[in-house]
């Protein structure tokens, strides 16, 4: 358990570190050498049958979607695994990481490659700039997709099971990001810096859940 908890915490770190990175590199530039550099790399990708399916792959983190995930996920874990803490976690994770965002996209006020966005939810326009960083697309599906990696981990033993779900899921992340950036509606430091973050609010989600179970467990055995 304490070994665990070590590299939830340097997990934690590193994270942060990386997303103090990014933010002090975006302050003030619209376009980031890194931003430059994913883009040249990708463009040769623009022209061919990959880009038909960006669409659909950024869709998969869209705010409607993952809002039916969301309701589903909590239903097999109230109903299915009778875990209520675990949906608690999973609420906090979702709704911190959610308020986060639109925190630090208020604060950097950075703007999108491609023309302004308003921030939308069910085809409601809130009259709210949408601004590019973090990536909120990228944020919630991170958010999302990496809880259910912790939950994969928790409540699966087959080890063959486990390793293609983890992995399936861990490509979804990371297709969604690249899906955000050819699409022209976010920067890669956008997406990057929204990854950071993410991470680091779900491991101290994750170290903070883990330490209240382990101190109740001992309280109960004391």
């Amino acid at each position: 358990m304490k070994n665990k908890m070590s590299i939830y915490i340097a997990v934690a770190l590193l994270s942060l570190l990386s997303f103090i990175a990014f933010s002090i590199s975006v302050v003030n530039q619209e376009q980031t050498w890194l931003d430059r550099q994913i883009a040249d790399a990708l463009s040769p990708l623009q022209d061919t049958a990959f880009m038909s399916s960006m669409d659909l792959i950024s869709n998969l983190g869209s705010t409607e979607l993952l809002a039916v995930l969301s309701l589903m996920t909590i239903a097999i874990l109230w109903f299915k695994q009778k875990s209520l803490k675990h949906v608690m976690l999973f609420i906090a994770v979702m709704g911190g990481g959610v308020l986060l965002n639109l925190l630090f996209k208020f604060s950097f006020e950075r703007g999108r490659p491609d023309d302004l966005h308003h921030i939308e939810a069910f085809g409601v326009n809130l009259e709210l700039v949408s601004y590019s960083f973090p990536s909120g697309h990228s944020t919630r599906a991170f958010l999302f997709f990496a809880f259910l990696i912790y939950i994969v981990c928790m409540f699966i033993n087959h080890r063959l099971a486990k390793g293609m779900i983890i992995t399936a899921l861990t490509v979804v992340i990371f297709a969604i990001g690249v899906s955000r950036i050819m699409l022209d509606a976010h920067f890669a430091t956008d997406v990057l810096g929204a990854y950071s973050v993410s991470l680091t609010w779900l491991m101290l989600c994750v170290i903070v859940f883990e330490h209240f179970i382990k101190n109740k467990k001992s309280r109960a055995f004391g």
